[in-house]
């Protein structure tokens, strides 16, 4: 028998030995991969004992994902029941780490731990480039939009003096990718979040560009993605890739 939770946007399952927590979650990837997402190499499930959680992803959230993992059962003949109630108190201090993070600022974040090894997708892959080359910041996430969903970037940057020389390089990039592609009231929009806590288990200070757009303009993004990186990685290089403004 399993016992199904929902916690935040996961799942998490919740057996009693009866089967083998990491071959069950191979199972539920494979099903997601076949029947969902054949481009999908990301492992959505991880195993702590005798606990599954399993995190959405982009396309992939809600019903969608309750059904998926419902399907595995049937298909493999193990029984579940669904638990209305929240998830015990005693569960906390072993899945803490692999939970959503909760902002009362922001909502659920995060998405817990999931291991990603899909590396940059290509959509977003050339300003994750370029922004790694700006003194002082790095990447740690990413993602290149999803119907919805919006191409982002997580990053941190060392001090606020190459925070400033980073923004402000990219606002006049913006502007210019902006005048040429006539982006002006065209659904594009473009935001610099800062967050504290953890994503990913990245402890600190963190900001996350997010760049939205109209549904049905999505291969567009990536030809202004990059002509926007293009544009920064020259702007860099005439004012030289170990400048800030200290300098």
């Amino acid at each position: 028998m399993i016992h199904i939770y929902k916690y935040a946007h996961v799942y998490i399952l919740h057996h009693d030995y009866s089967v083998d927590s990491e071959v069950l979650g191979k199972v539920i990837n494979l099903y997601l991969q076949n029947n969902i997402d054949k481009d999908l190499t990301i492992g959505r499930c991880a195993e702590v004992e005798n606990f599954i959680i399993v995190s959405p992803y982009a396309d992939l959230r809600g019903s969608l994902l309750y059904s998926v993992i419902i399907e595995t059962f049937s298909a493999l003949d193990i029984e579940y029941e669904y638990k209305e109630e929240e998830l015990p108190e005693e569960y906390f201090d072993l899945l803490e780490d692999y939970l959503p993070y909760y902002s009362l600022r922001r909502g659920t974040q995060h998405g817990g731990r999931v291991e990603d090894d899909r590396g940059v997708e290509d959509g977003v892959q050339p300003l994750v480039e370029v922004f790694n080359e700006y003194p002082g910041l790095g990447t740690f996430a990413s993602c290149e939009g999803h119907q919805e969903s919006p191409l982002y970037i997580a990053f941190y940057v060392d001090t606020m003096s190459n925070f400033d020389f980073f923004t402000k390089q990219l606002d006049k990039w913006l502007e210019e990718t902006w005048k040429k592609y006539s982006l002006r009231n065209s659904g594009f929009q473009v935001d610099l979040f800062y967050d504290y806590g953890h994503w990913k288990h990245m402890e600190g200070v963190y900001f996350e560009f997010r760049m939205s757009y109209p549904s049905e303009r999505h291969k567009k993004l990536f030809t202004v993605v990059k002509d926007l990186a293009r544009n920064m990685q020259v702007g860099l290089a005439s004012v030289g890739r170990g400048a800030s403004l200290e300098n």
